[in-house]
């Protein structure tokens, strides 16, 4: 019965690819691929917030005795953005697909206007550093194919995005520097749904090139780490000697 079953779904696969190449003769080979893309990704982080500013400051003077006047946190979470990935294409319809994503390392900068206690005085402090994020998925692919070599496809899966930071602060009261200290802290990272649009251009069965977009969408109260979009140019790699199906 297993036979029978392997042999009707082989014959599917092979109607199916046969009917596509009518289409496009240069359709992707189903089986395993490998690919990378790269491109412009946001992440969209808040910095060193209020709190995390504060415990920065409790670390360089040794104290918590302070209350803040007024704080101003910036950051940028614009910039290049890199993918890896690999997948299988069964048949010409449907991938499952995993990818790593290396977003820009955002630079983040606050500064803070705290009334120190424990001196009666006025401190300025400021602090600079960095937010690296990294994002793992698995998504699954559904691929409507076109005409002259073109498909569209979407994707949606599962993604685990995370960060690490670290960041120094220096803070100075009477116009005098008094203190300075560095952190380094691990983001926790989060499940987060994922979904993405694309359109492909088969240059030959083994090669393809496409342009997409995707989003990793923050869910629930997280204050750490937002969503994430990315908007790529990539590469692909079809091996037809791996496909277990055709």
């Amino acid at each position: 019965m297993g036979m029978v079953t392997s042999k009707r779904f082989s014959t599917i696969t092979i109607l199916c690819c046969s009917a596509l190449v009518a289409i496009n003769s240069y359709a992707a080979w189903p089986g395993i691929y490998l690919g990378g893309q790269v491109g412009w990704g946001n992440v969209n982080e808040t910095g060193i917030s209020r709190q995390d500013m504060g415990d920065l400051i409790n670390s360089a003077i040794s104290s918590d005795n302070f209350t803040f006047r007024s704080f101003n946190g910036t950051t940028n979470g614009n910039g290049l953005a890199g993918r890896v990935f690999t997948g299988y294409q069964f048949g010409c319809f449907g991938a499952l697909e995993f990818g790593w994503t290396k977003f820009n390392n955002l630079p983040v900068n606050a500064t803070a206007n705290v009334l120190d206690h424990n001196t009666s005085s006025t401190a300025l402090a400021s602090s600079s550093g960095t937010i690296k994020v990294d994002a793992f998925d698995l998504v699954g692919k559904a691929i409507i194919p076109l005409r002259y070599h073109f498909n569209a496809y979407g994707k949606l899966g599962l993604a685990y995005l995370e960060g690490r930071s670290n960041a120094s602060v220096t803070v100075r009261e009477n116009g005098n520097k008094s203190a300075s200290d560095n952190a380094n802290s691990d983001i926790t990272g989060r499940f987060f749904p994922t979904f993405g649009l694309g359109i492909a251009y088969d240059f030959r069965p083994d090669i393809e090139m496409d342009l997409s977009w995707s989003r990793i969408q923050k869910m629930g109260d997280s204050q750490e780490i937002g969503s994430a979009d990315f908007i790529s140019l990539g590469l692909a790699f079809h091996f037809d000697k791996w496909c277990v199906f055709c």
